[in-house]
């Protein structure tokens, strides 16, 4: 009964034509529940509005020999009746929030000749699972399928830039294809896509936002060489995350970005030189790490409440391992401490559970100045690997140890490990010539 009213509804409005003045160059027309602005200026038509009793819609090329070239904003707005839309090819944008709040438009047919989906377009389409998007567009802007119930989508060769916010909490959605040509990821694109577990990041992507992936079902991800830095929460609270791999050309991670990725296991990321913080906070599955030497400073609550961590390698070249990086890993038996460190936060040196071993690769002065007047455990459980005269790291000393000593004193080429820490070899509280001798003579013999 009601399929028949609305029917009649339909065939009683198509019926009817009417032509308002608007101004000198532009009127308004109604035809079969659609209203037009009429821009005569350039012969255009614009869609304006639908009346809400309309459930199928179809925009022609023309009207009254106006040819329609776009979809205005709001234009079908909170129309809860309307179930289908199909553009003809003469449109070419569809306006910001145009079908925003439609919550019963399941199936939409765009024509080639679109060439922008505007902000929020189809943002709350919530019986939306499926759109063509045409090979013609060229950008969908921010929001454009927010809270739809998209379940795939495939980006056309001509988006370069997936605006921030375009999928975002699209929890039905889990088959996403990106093409190459894709330089740009914004801020909570994909955030709160539940059904995500795979994605396949393109090869020209140069940047990734802030808070892209968060809360998403990802399981891996791998991504491409060329970015450079990680933004700020962007695969936070990703649940399902084992695996991260990251290019030598990634080279910033910022806060929060793995935080909370619960099932995290596995990270590999040898380049990195700047860390924020929480990075990694709250990866309960994080059993190993080894902190790579490209990076410098290890900062607050980088692996906070990581609560199955037990191993831990500072690779040489990191120099500070801020007082919360370690906060509250309760867990960690073994630790390496590179003889590059010479600031070792409090989680470390405070804790007296669980650890072990404690590998230093330095000298047992330099363990002594790194540790201070700390109430540790660490000097009980510490293997001490280092050489006294040995300043190129290699654990032994040598000719190189020997030419480096020597310059160092000629003030040529000063060594930071030359000091009264590694190379006061007589132990004489001064590091001189007389030190140069001795390696002199461990080398003869």
């Amino acid at each position: 009964m009601m399929k028949k009213r609305c029917l009649t509804a339909i065939l009683a409005i198509a019926m009817i034509v009417v032509v308002t003045p608007f101004n000198s160059k532009a009127v308004v027309v109604e035809n079969s529940g659609i209203t037009y602005t009429i821009d005569q200026n350039d012969n255009t038509a614009t869609v304006t509005s639908v009346d809400s009793a309309v459930t199928q819609v179809v925009i022609p090329e023309s009207i009254e020999g106006y040819t329609v070239t776009s979809i205005g904003a709001n234009a079908f707005s909170d129309n809860n009746n309307l179930i289908s839309v199909s553009v003809a090819q003469s449109v070419e944008t569809i306006g910001n929030n145009a079908f925003n709040s439609c919550d019963s438009l399941a199936n939409v047919e765009l024509s080639e000749g679109i060439v922008s989906i505007g902000v929020g377009a189809f943002r709350y389409c919530y019986s939306l699972q499926y759109i063509n998007i045409p090979d013609s567009v060229i950008t969908i802007e921010n929001s454009a399928f927010a809270c739809s119930g998209l379940v795939e989508i495939t980006i056309p060769e001509g988006v370069t830039v997936i605006e921030g916010y375009t999928f975002q909490l699209c929890t039905d959605l889990s088959n996403v294809t990106l093409h190459d040509g894709i330089t740009k990821i914004g801020s909570c694109a994909f955030e709160g896509c539940e059904s995500l577990s795979s994605i396949n990041l393109p090869s020209g992507l140069e940047e990734i936002g802030s808070q892209v992936f968060r809360l998403s079902a990802l399981a891996s991800v791998t991504v491409p060489y060329g970015i450079k830095s990680i933004g700020q929460s962007a695969f936070e609270s990703c649940k399902n995350l084992e695996t991260v791999v990251l290019p030598d050309s990634v080279t910033l991670i910022d806060s929060y970005a793995f935080s909370h990725c619960e099932k995290l296991r596995d990270i590999e990321w040898n380049n990195v030189s700047v860390l924020k913080e929480s990075v990694f906070s709250y990866c309960t599955s994080l059993e190993s790490i080894t902190i790579p030497e490209s990076l410098i400073t290890v900062p607050e609550q980088t692996f906070s409440y990581c609560s199955s961590l037990k191993n831990v390698v500072i690779s040489q070249g990191v120099k500070i391992i801020e007082n919360t990086a370690f906060y509250r890993c309760s867990e960690i038996t073994q630790f390496e401490i590179a003889r590059s460190v010479n600031k070792l936060g409090l989680s470390i040196t405070n804790r007296r559970t669980a650890l072990e071993k404690v590998i230093y690769n330095g000298t047992e002065k330099q363990l002594d100045f790194l540790l201070g007047d700390s109430d540790t455990t660490i000097k009980e459980v510490a293997e001490i690997n280092g050489v006294y005269g040995d300043f190129d790291g290699d654990f032994e000393i040598s000719v190189t140890d020997a030419l480096i000593m020597r310059k160092h004193l000629a003030g040529k080429e000063i060594n930071e490990y030359v000091n009264a820490l590694t190379a006061d070899i007589n132990n004489d509280g001064l590091v001189n010539a007389k030190d140069q001798l001795v390696i002199r003579r461990l080398l003869a013999a």
